[in-house]
């Protein structure tokens, strides 16, 4: 790990040198169409502040165990815009097909086969419920 601090308008992000130029283009592309900055509210953390996360947790939260967190190798940064920055940031190679945090952002986290599939797992789910509710109507006739 070769943990570099980047600024991003008035924002800073602490990442790994591997990707911390995928986060610059991403941040240059995003403020010369929008003339905004990623804001990034997380990057590296220590394995000892992922612990105090994961142990301080609130019941539902999404929080990787220590040792486990993409955050400390540096390799995730978690982005408040993440609406405005996500197509920027995918075009750069992050990926978050996280329904339940949607401001999260990594590269290697997710191949791109593991991506589709989280993703499409959204989908199905519907179509089934859909399926489920048709058969209970038709029932019902």
């Amino acid at each position: 790990m070769n943990l570099t601090t980047i600024s991003l308008g008035a924002y800073k992000a602490t990442v790994d040198n591997s990707i911390a130029h995928n986060l610059v283009r991403a941040d240059t592309a995003l403020y010369d169409t929008t003339g905004q900055h990623i804001k990034v509210n997380q990057s590296y953390r220590s394995t000892k502040t992922q612990a105090e996360l994961y142990k301080n947790r609130k019941p539902g939260q999404r929080v990787a165990p220590p040792g486990k967190s993409f955050h400390e190798k540096g390799l995730a940064v978690d982005v408040t815009n993440w609406k405005e920055a996500e197509p920027f940031l995918r075009k750069e190679g992050f990926l978050n097909p996280l329904a339940d945090d949607k401001g999260h952002f990594s590269i290697g986290e997710f191949s791109a086969a593991k991506y589709k599939q989280i993703a499409a797992g959204g989908s199905m789910a519907l179509i089934v419920a859909a399926g489920i509710i048709l058969f209970f109507l038709m029932q019902r006739r």
